[in-house]
């Protein structure tokens, strides 16, 4: 019962991170939109995809804490695809 209770508790604080790095960021639309410029630019200058979305992600989450953007690449599984790229 306590695992649940910290579990769920870390899952609470996450979501209130999330929402608002979405805030910050704009709305989930126009976040979504600057990360894609941002990579498109990176891209194009020749940087590989894996630095191309961490550069992306950087620019366009500057400003927020290292938690909240941490907590945004977790929900939306960025981290993953970011470790995991060649």
């Amino acid at each position: 019962m306590g695992i649940a209770l910290v579990t769920n508790a870390f899952s609470f604080t996450k979501i209130t991170k999330i929402k608002s790095a979405i805030k910050a960021l704009g709305g989930t639309t126009k976040a979504v939109k600057t990360i894609k410029k941002y990579y498109d630019e990176f891209r194009y200058n020749g940087f590989s995809r894996k630095k191309s979305i961490s550069k992306a992600l950087d620019k366009a989450s500057e400003g927020l804490s290292k938690s909240v953007k941490d907590a945004l690449l977790d929900f939306f599984n960025l981290t993953n695809v970011v470790a995991n790229c060649f």
